[in-house]
Order: C-alpha cells, then structure tokens, then sequence
C-alpha cells in the first residue's frame, strides 16, 4: 500500500480498462523509485464520495499524470480530471505530464492541446519514464555504483547536484563540477594574461581544517574530505575519489586557489603612463 504524505508527487488520471496492463506496472515503478502518488484504487475507500475524494486527490497532488489511451477517450471521469488538471496548469499551480499509452493519434485528434505539450510515450519503456518522473518530483535516480554528491561555489553560491563513481579522479570531479557550475579557469586582475585559477573540493565539514591552513598550504591541497575515518587530504589531481573516502551525500565546497603550475600574469602598464608615452612619441 502507498502510504503518501498529504502532498503527493503525482495524481494518475487514468481508464480503469488500462489499470491492469499499464497502471499498475507503472506504480510498480513509481514505489520502487520511491515517488508519492494519488490513485483511486489505494486513495477511494468504499462508501466514499467520488467527486470529493478526486478533488482532495488532484489538490493534494504536485503534477498531475495523464495517462491518455483509447480507453481514455470520452470517459466523463478522466475528462473532467484533465479539463481541472489543465485548468491548474493554466494558472500555475499545477504542472501537467501527458503519458500516451497507445492510440496516439486518436488521442491527439480528440485533444489537440495535447499535442502542444511536451509528452512521454509509454513506449519508451518504465526505467527512462520512472527517471524522467524521479527527475521531475526532484528524487533524481542515482544510477547503480554512483554516489550522490552536492557541489557548492563559495564565491557564487552555484549549487550542482551530481551522481558519479567513486572510482573518478580528483581532477574529473573538479573539472566537471566547475564546468556544470559554470565557473571559469581565469581571473581577471588587469594583467596582460589573466591569473590562472585551480579549484579545490572542500568538504563542508572539514572547512574549519581547510580554512586553518596558510595560503601556501592550500595552494598545495587538490582536495579535503571528511569521512568517518578521520580527515583525508589530495595532494595530487591524478588521486582517486574512492580512496580518499568519498561517501554518499557528501557536500563540497568548491574553492579557488591560484594555479601554481601556470605562470604569473604579466601586469601591463597604468593607463596614465600609456597616455603619457603616446604624447612623448
């Protein structure tokens, strides 16, 4: 039995005909992914009024799954939660995802507005519907033998949220988590060239021991991490995450030090100087 909270991932609006072949497999996912839902055969007790119950249903719901089919067509039921559910939808209270199960056509011939909206086909197979749904409801699916992490800039606040194997080195993580939280390699100082920066993942609980540090120290650090095993420190881009303790949920702080390896910018001239010499020329 889905034992939801008061607010549900999902009410699916269906055909009872569809129940056995489409229904309740999907639910089967939906329960595996660990995704709330509101469905009449679990929310409907007997004796309980219907109109109320659906109307609790569909308020109680964060998006409202269409589960469109030819036994769909014309049911007074299905039809009156898809007029409310598009009608929320216009307001912006509700998001509306159309599942077309079979009959597309037939379905978009009798509900052009569908048409319009960006939709799934069943099709396409439970595992990419469940991780699409999982994505939506903000449950991301972490794919088998990856850990989930939290990326955090401390210098722009950008917050990432990535899936990886244990077994990346320190320099794929960092690469990666600038480049999805759309930090630069430079920094611009008024040089001719621009200061070469390198980023360091900083584990949030060891940033006492990381800010401890003289700026020469952290220069020298590619990574901080604070697993239960006691502090774990990189001191090579090429180290495995796995073998410096990397757990799951882990939230790094990502910090710029300067790139030891690049050369120092060269400074150009004050602008006044420069004026002053075209003058002499």
């Amino acid at each position: 039995m889905n034992t939801a909270p008061t607010t549900r991932d999902f009410f699916i609006s269906h055909a009872t005909a569809d129940k056995a072949h489409y229904i309740e497999p999907l639910v089967q996912e939906l329960t595996r992914l660990k995704l709330t839902y509101w469905l009449d055969a679990i929310d409907i007790a007997w004796g309980d009024p219907l109109a109320a119950k659906i109307n609790e249903g569909l308020a109680k719901s964060r998006m409202v799954l269409l589960c469109l089919s030819e036994a769909f067509l014309g049911r007074p039921w299905t039809e009156l939660e898809m007029s409310a559910a598009l009608s929320a939808s216009a307001d912006g209270k509700q998001k509306v995802l159309p599942l077309i199960l079979n009959a597309q056509e037939q379905v978009f011939q009798r509900y052009p507005l569908i048409r319009g909206l960006m939709h799934h086909s069943f099709d396409e197979g439970l595992p990419a519907i469940g991780t699409a749904l999982a994505a939506l409801a903000g449950k991301p699916v972490v794919p088998e033998g990856e850990i989930p992490i939290t990326i955090e800039s401390v210098h722009t606040g950008a917050l990432v949220n990535l899936s990886v194997s244990p077994r990346v080195s320190v320099k794929w993580l960092s690469d990666h988590a600038r480049l999805a939280a759309g930090l630069k390699e430079e920094a611009q100082t008024g040089a001719y060239e621009d200061l070469k920066l390198r980023w360091v993942l900083v584990d949030a609980k060891a940033e006492g021991e990381w800010k401890a540090l003289s700026r020469r120290q952290q220069q020298q650090v590619h990574a901080m991490l604070m697993p239960e095993t006691g502090l774990s420190v990189s001191r090579s881009s090429d180290d495995r995450m796995s073998d410096l303790g990397i757990y799951p949920g882990i939230v790094f702080h990502l910090v710029a030090v300067p790139d030891e390896a690049a050369p120092l910018p060269r400074f150009r001239a004050p602008e006044r100087v420069s004026r002053f010499r075209r003058r002499v020329l």
